[in-house]
């Protein structure tokens, strides 16, 4: 009978958390560390004081306020601020709001997060109007209060926040009628058509702020019209912009103006007929841009990975969707040693990849396979 409790006594011991290890590889530990809802591993992660891993340990949402006590003196300032204004962690919150200090009240100001109590509170603070006016789920009733007390550097952060509906971003900008409000106004999501077609008079043609407008704008009134402005600069954002239409897309391809099409290559949403087009441009970086774009079709992909390009050949590597079927085309249809290294400097690649490549005729590229799957655990003989 007692051997029997010895037994199932051990068998309760070695299932328990406590003893479990952290794993060698230090990606699957940060993993691990972002996500384990285990106080005995949060326990060992905390013990190895890794600034690194404290740092994974901050966006864990099941890390307790006695955890983050010990953690927060280790991290760095602009990090820790960075977390403040980013965290959800209820708890660690109302730890932070507790503590009623300027750098961390101006963070917390800013966190969509934050108690909307606290936003209300801090709305009568002059010192923190303008981190207020970054928070993007403020009400009339704090953007009232930043409009009448707020100074100019106030509302202009205000006026592109997307919490501010159409009705107050035009009373403001017609308020203060100043060329620097109206700037400020083009970040704003709201602004559309009939806002724009009020002030562009009174924007120069190289503000930077029309080029976010190009770039970000799903007004299509607005993207029809930014499509003939005369800067050159303002119709390139928007062709890299996903939103535009395509009648406008195929417009510049006709057109053919290189900066415009490079800018047209790295857009996410152009179709597979314009990847097509494109593919085939006489410009090496044109076809550069677009190889490295996300939303490569497979198709194109392939095409791409026969390119005689090195710098094609490079950004097609570096594209973080490229598949094996792609890389294998490289492989098989490339030559240069640079290329087959520049493949194992990459952070993920197969062990079919990493064995293909072993298999090459070349004592350089075997070497550095064999390096790169002894460090991945990777069986390639």
């Amino acid at each position: 009978m007692k051997k029997a409790s010895l037994i199932i006594f051990c068998l309760i011991l070695t299932s328990c958390s406590f003893f479990e290890n952290l794993p060698k590889d230090k990606n699957e530990l940060l993993g691990l560390a972002k996500s384990t809802d285990k106080d005995s591993l949060i326990e060992k992660i905390i013990a190895k004081n890794d600034i690194e891993l404290n740092l994974a340990l901050l966006v864990n949402p099941n890390l307790d306020i006695e955890d983050f006590k010990k953690i927060k003196s280790s991290i760095q300032k602009g990090d820790f601020l960075d977390f403040v204004k980013s965290t959800s962690n209820k708890a660690i919150l109302t730890y932070l709001i507790e503590q009623n200090q300027n750098s961390i009240n101006a963070n917390l100001a800013k966190n969509p997060a934050t108690p909307y109590e606290t936003l209300l509170f801090f709305a009568d603070k002059a010192e923190l109007l303008s981190s207020l006016a970054e928070n993007s789920v403020i009400k009339d009733d704090i953007v009232n209060k930043i409009a009448e007390k707020g100074n100019d550097t106030d509302l202009r952060i205000l006026l592109g926040n997307s919490a501010l509906s159409k009705d107050k971003l035009t009373e403001i900008i017609e308020n203060k009628n100043s060329a620097s409000f109206y700037s400020a106004a083009l970040i704003n999501p709201n602004m559309d058509l009939e806002l724009y077609s009020k002030i562009k008079e009174k924007i120069g043609a190289e503000d930077e702020n029309l080029i976010n407008l190009a770039l970000n704008t799903k007004d299509e009134g607005l993207l029809t019209l930014l499509s003939e402005h005369q800067n050159r600069a303002i119709r390139a954002y928007l062709a890299k912009n996903p939103a535009t239409p395509k009648d406008i897309l195929d417009k510049y391809l006709e057109e053919n103006d290189d900066i415009i099409v490079n800018y047209m290559a790295t857009n996410k949403a152009i179709t597979i007929d314009i990847q097509n087009i494109i593919k085939i441009n006489e410009d090496e970086m044109i076809r550069a841009a677009l190889a490295k774009n996300p939303n490569l079709d497979q198709s194109v992909m392939l095409e791409l990975s026969k390119d005689r390009s090195m710098n094609v050949l490079k950004k097609l590597i570096e594209n973080e969707n490229i598949t094996d079927e792609s890389l294998l085309s490289i492989i098989d249809n490339q030559t240069q040693q640079g290329i087959f290294l520049y493949i194992l400097k990459q952070e993920s690649v197969s062990e079919e990849i990493v064995k293909k490549l072993y298999q090459k005729d070349n004592q350089k590229i075997k070497d550095a396979a064999k390096v790169y799957a002894d460090e991945h655990g990777y069986d390639i003989n």
